[in-house]
């Protein structure tokens, strides 16, 4: 059997981590018809991560003992055997062993949802088959750029706003830039399903990164966005400009009125020119007037 003091050892040890206490875990002891103990842990809650060790009950090599581990996870397999020489090893590599678990409990969530996008985003690519084999339109193809820029827009954004780090903000956002350039390109150059499958592979690899989990709210949403029928991009609101604000009205609504003041407005000919390059300005004859009249501006260029 192995000694109780050094089973004490070996839950002071667990005691001492930052994530876990000993009775979180079955600690047991067996003998083995082949002069050996095995000492075995498991996590309660999860019985699927265990450690196993197998203390000979002579020693090999002079004071060193052959004591074989099995341990789950490993530090690279899901499951590893190693060897050590002393007790005081197999306190370090169980403590090991707890920084492993600690690691994949983190991970499970991240993990079951990815799994779950991915399946999400395996079905609508399913669906995506049933897409013509045929290229985009230009008005298709002006439309998927939209939406694509609103989504480089919103993803920038978000970054800005939840990353802290300006360096990582700055490569997250040349990331994304690129994507959705490289979507942008192959739009006319590849067929529907082709171009379906490209923006699935963009998709699953920006749902990685735990930053842009938290700007877009699944990607799946993002491939209903851009391929099912999704809703539109937002637009920028156009400024209205008043009716004689117009280049081809403004002079026929003024010509010939007056203001509050009995003065005839006599604007120049404003056929042709563009709102910004139209401005209105006070009476020449009546210095600080709130009353307004056509000017032409010169654009530039001219």
């Amino acid at each position: 059997m192995i000694r109780p003091r050094l089973i004490q050892d070996l839950r002071a040890a667990i005691d001492r981590s930052n994530y876990f206490v000993a009775d979180d875990f079955h600690i047991d002891t067996e003998n083995t018809k082949d002069q050996s103990s095995n000492l075995i842990v498991r996590y309660r809650f999860n019985e699927t991560y265990y450690l196993v060790a197998v203390v000979p009950l002579s020693a090999s090599n002079g004071p060193w003992f052959e004591i074989s581990m099995t341990v789950k996870p490993g530090s690279i397999a899901d499951t590893e055997v190693l060897t050590v020489g002393a007790w005081d090893q197999v306190v370090q590599a169980t403590q090991n062993w707890l920084a492993r678990i600690h690691e994949e409990l983190q991970a499970v969530p991240v993990a079951r949802e990815l799994a779950v996008q991915a399946q999400e985003l395996e079905d609508l690519l399913r669906k995506w088959t049933d897409l013509p084999n045929e290229y985009f339109t230009k008005t298709e193809i002006a439309d998927m750029e939209a939406r694509l820029e609103q989504i480089e827009a919103t993803m920038e954004e978000g970054l800005r706003e939840y990353v802290e780090d300006p360096t990582q903000v700055r490569n997250k956002v040349a990331a994304i830039r690129l994507d959705i350039r490289t979507l942008k390109e192959t739009l006319p150059a590849l067929k529907k399903q082709s171009w379906a499958g490209k923006l699935l592979v963009r998709v699953s690899s920006w749902m990685r990164d735990p930053d842009n989990q938290k700007v877009l709210k699944s990607g799946t949403d993002v491939a209903r966005t851009l391929l099912l029928n999704g809703p539109p991009p937002k637009q920028r609101a156009r400024r209205s400009w008043p009716n004689w604000f117009q280049p081809q009205q403004a002079a026929a609504q003024v010509q010939g009125t007056t203001n509050t003041r009995g003065q005839v407005w006599e604007p120049k000919t404003l056929t042709g020119r563009r709102p910004s390059q139209i401005e209105m300005v006070p009476p020449a004859d009546v210095p600080g007037s709130a009353d307004v009249t056509p000017r032409e501006v010169p654009a530039v260029g001219d």
